[in-house]
């Protein structure tokens, strides 16, 4: 968990329901350590698993994914930040006021009034 923080899928962050993959299937002489494991998404295990995608690591220890079709699998960028609405928005664009004790409250004289 200290070595991955995150989904290892290009592009996921997730950092909840991760599961240890092993880059070695166990069933093919894989050991159970931690260069050969990787932390994956519930989803993205099962990209791996059952949908044909495949993971490659490097002599450096990078890991390389690839989908059913040998496509390599890069992240997409950053969604962009949404705008800011709502109140933020109209406090942010409002100069600020005065203190309360710097506004002088002068009262209209009762002839200038409107009548009723």
């Amino acid at each position: 968990m200290l070595r991955d923080r995150t989904c290892r899928f290009p592009g996921c962050d997730h950092r909840l329901f991760l599961e240890g993959h092993h880059l070695q299937h166990w069933a093919d002489g894989g050991e159970t350590s931690l260069p050969n494991l990787a932390l994956l998404c519930s989803l993205h295990h099962a990209y791996v698993h059952e949908r044909g995608y495949r993971i490659t690591q490097s002599a450096t220890g990078a890991l390389a994914f690839e989908d059913p079709q040998g496509r390599a699998v890069v992240p997409l960028p950053p969604r962009p930040a949404p705008p800011l609405l709502g109140w933020p928005a109209i406090r942010a664009a409002k100069p600020p006021r005065p203190p309360a004790a710097d506004r002088i409250h002068r009262p209209v004289p009762l002839a200038r009034r409107a009548r009723r």
